[in-house]
């Protein structure tokens, strides 16, 4: 979160992932600078740290292009298929090797987020489908290329159940399952294909979206309730009221489907943060069901994924705490194989 009092350029934030630490003053990455009077010969771009979905995007400026892959994700479950859709930004006067049969595994950016298809219909190609939908219709709630050029990955999995079941059994079921999952992926030692932490959040330690109901074949996509500034056609006051009229219908009013925004594991830190207190063991799982029109509004306002990808990629990858966490969860799988 930005402080009034920083300096330009500098946020102060709290990892949710690091919260017993203090206010962290992290300083963006500055971009290379040279002078007029610098020989073309002598100067050279400082070496970045490259981080699949942070710095091999910076810097094209106007000739930058984006293409878009999928790839099978893992599961440890084969009966759960899981696809994950992702883009890479390239330079449009480059040659760009990758295709959909060579897609840029080591550019696959490695900051995630999670979403269960728990509709009696979920399947391996609905999977795919949905996830190729869903990327690109919330592509601008998710992304923002100005400030800092940073990528995400989405991931949706198959995970049909029964449509009788209540949506706290839904989502205890898909968040042992995302646990379940993530130990499988933590213990290979690579963040290829890593799960986050919510380390934008100080109450809750991981976070998944389920969608619990959803018509393909409607226009779902232009109905999704976005940002102004990401939707011109609807000012600030429109969008308001917009967001009201949605927040005051039940879930099941929808005509194009449901989803739930879940929670669990608290953090249990001694002290309140930002003013938030700090929910107890007995609140392990939060959730809260909505209209699918308000999916892309929750990925940004509550699930937080552009303040994510920030802390993620400057502070979580740049400096240190992932590549800890991989490499202590890798000695763990040592000594118990």
């Amino acid at each position: 979160m930005s402080s009034p009092s920083s300096p330009p350029g500098e946020r102060r934030w709290r990892c949710g992932a690091c919260s017993e630490c203090g206010t962290l003053k992290i300083e963006l990455p500055p971009r290379p600078t040279r002078n007029d009077d610098d020989d073309d010969d002598d100067y050279a771009e400082p070496p970045q740290k490259v981080i699949p979905g942070c710095t091999y995007g910076r810097d094209l400026g106007k000739v930058r292009r984006h293409k878009s892959f999928v790839e099978a994700a893992p599961s440890h479950e084969p009966s759960k298929a899981c696809f994950t859709v992702y883009e890479v930004p390239y330079n449009a006067y480059v040659d760009f090797p990758y295709d959909e049969d060579n897609p840029p595994t080591d550019l696959r950016p490695i900051f995630c987020v999670r979403i269960y298809d728990v509709t009696p219909e979920a399947c391996a190609s609905r999977a795919r489908e949905l996830a190729v939908r869903l990327h690109e219709a919330t592509r601008k709630t998710r992304q923002n290329e100005i400030d800092g050029g940073f990528y995400d990955r989405i991931e949706i999995v198959a995970f049909p159940l029964d449509a009788s079941l209540s949506v706290e059994e839904k989502a205890k079921q898909c968040t042992a399952y995302d646990d379940a999952e993530r130990a499988c992926r933590m213990a290979t030692g690579s963040a290829a294909w890593y799960i986050p932490w919510r380390i934008m959040d100080q109450r809750y330690r991981r976070g998944l979206m389920i969608i619990d109901r959803l018509d393909l074949d409607s226009e779902w996509e232009q109905h999704l309730l976005m940002e102004p500034e990401n939707r011109g056609s609807l000012d600030c006051a429109s969008y308001d009221k917009a967001l009201s009229d949605q927040q005051d219908l039940a879930p099941e009013e929808s005509p194009f489907g449901s989803f739930s925004f879940v929670r669990w594991q608290p953090r249990l830190a001694s002290e309140e943060m930002e003013g938030e207190t700090v929910p107890s063991a007995a609140d392990g799982l939060n959730f809260r069901t909505e209209t699918f029109e308000l999916f892309a509004h929750t990925l940004a306002d509550q699930f937080r994924v552009r303040e994510g990808m920030d802390i993620f990629y400057i502070h979580f990858a740049a400096d240190g705490p992932l590549g800890d966490e991989l490499r202590r969860a890798k000695e763990v799988e040592t000594e118990t194989s």
